[in-house]
Formats: structure tokens, C-alpha cells, sequence
């Protein structure tokens, strides 16, 4: 099953790269994607009809997202943020590798900020039960009490750092987008082009469209005049 819409188009556009596929076939796969986009559960998607409008594209939507997390930004806790979290659903259901956009809230730990301070927190605690429960053993001179408190706050900046590389981990595993998959930026492409060929209302015109993109460009005669050139000295 296509987990979004681009998948989808995708395993269409696949029945192009045949050896012997004919402009019959593309068409039937453009008349396929027509339906799909005139169906009732992609017209319910608000950005669908955004962009069927002329209001927005895919493109300027991603974007929209990426800059949320561009920069200094993605070592930063962001809040909860419901509106911008529906609307990030109804992408998904568009293009692929777009959850690592989403806003959990403030306290969660998918950032270095949020995870070095939650060491340094659990330092603080530990440091605190372990003194209470070794207080009879601890020197009552000052001297003890600020060795003590030294020891304290070396081992609250050592487990701040180590939040901090853990925060770096969990950055990179919600906060950034799968390597293993297709840039969401490049799948918001397509789908515009995809659409821009759906408002055109010619499927025929689509259809070359998705043929041409599976076929390499016919030689020209200076192709072949360089080619008939290099190939002696090759």
C-alpha cells in the first residue's frame, strides 16, 4: 500500500518505463491520477484544495515547514503546536518523509536544550538523595561542605554534556528527514507538476508528459556529428 499520494503517482508513472509502453498506456495512468485527485477523500484535504486554487503549491507548503526548523531553531524546544500538526498531517497524506516536522511540545526530549537540562535536573537529585543518605559521614567543616559542593556541580556540567550529546541523537532521529527516503522537497516538486497537468484539463498532454520524462531525449544532429567526431579518439 503507497503510504501518500506521491508513491501512489510514482507506481503509475512506473507502467511508462516499459520497453514496449505506448502513449495508450500513459494515458491510462494519467486518467488514473485524475481520478484520484477528483476523489472525494483528497478533495476533503484543505491543502489539496489550496493548491487546486492557485492559493499555495507543495513546494511553497514544505517550505513553510522547513524554515520552522532551519538553523539554531532545531537545537531549541518548540512548543505544542496543534494547528501547524493538522495541517502537517494533510502533507503526509501528499508527500512522503515530512514527519520530522512536527511539534510535540515544550518537555519533549527531541532536542540537545531540552535533554541537557534534564541531565543536569537528575544530577542535582541524585546528588541531593546521595547526601542525604550518607549525611553522618560528610565533614561538618566548611572546607568539606565546599569540596562537596565542587563535586556537585563538576558532576551536574559532566551530565549536562552528556544530556546534550543524547539531545544530539534524538535531534537527529525526530528532528531530520530520512536519508533512506525521497527528499520531501524534491516529492512536493513532482506533485506540483502533477497537478499543474491536472489543471490543464488534457490528459492526452499528460500522458506525453509522463513519457517523456521516462525516455531519454532523441539524438540531435550535432549529437550525433560530436559523437561521430570523439568516437575515433576514444
Amino acid at each position: 500500500m503507497a503510504d501518500s499520494q506521491y508513491d501512489l503517482f510514482r507506481d503509475l508513472d512506473r507502467r511508462c518505463t516499459r520497453s514496449d509502453v505506448t502513449l495508450a498506456d500513459c494515458r491510462e495512468a494519467a486518467r488514473k491520477k485524475r481520478a484520484i485527485i477528483e476523489g472525494e477523500l483528497n478533495q476533503t484535504n484543505p491543502l489539496v484544495r489550496e493548491v487546486i486554487s492557485g492559493q499555495a503549491t507543495f513546494t511553497g507548503i514544505y517550505r513553510e515547514f522547513s524554515q520552522g526548523l532551519r538553523g539554531i531553531r532545531r537545537f531549541l524546544p518548540l512548543p505544542h503546536h496543534r494547528a501547524l500538526n493538522e495541517r502537517l498531517e494533510h502533507l503526509a497524506k501528499i508527500i512522503p518523509n515530512v514527519d520530522h516536522f512536527k511539534r510535540r511540545s515544550l518537555l519533549a526530549a527531541d532536542n540537545p536544550l531540552t535533554t541537557a537540562v534534564y541531565a543536569v535536573i537528575a544530577s542535582f537529585g541524585l546528588g541531593f538523595v546521595w547526601n542525604a543518605a550518607n549525611r553522618e559521614s560528610i565533614p561538618a567543616e566548611s572546607a568539606g561542605v565546599a569540596a562537596e559542593g565542587h563535586m556537585q556541580l563538576l558532576v551536574a556540567a559532566l551530565c549536562g554534556f552528556g544530556g546534550f550529546g543524547l539531545g544530539l541523537y534524538a535531534m537527529l532521529r525526530y528532528r531530520t528527514r530520512d536519508n533512506q527516503r525521497i527528499h520531501a522537497g524534491e516529492a512536493a516538486r513532482y506533485m506540483d507538476l502533477n497537478y499543474e497537468c491536472y489543471g490543464r484539463l488534457d490528459d492526452a498532454a499528460w500522458a506525453e508528459f509522463m513519457l517523456a520524462k521516462q525516455r531519454p531525449p532523441p539524438a540531435t544532429p550535432e549529437t550525433n556529428q560530436s559523437t561521430s567526431i570523439s568516437a575515433p579518439g576514444s
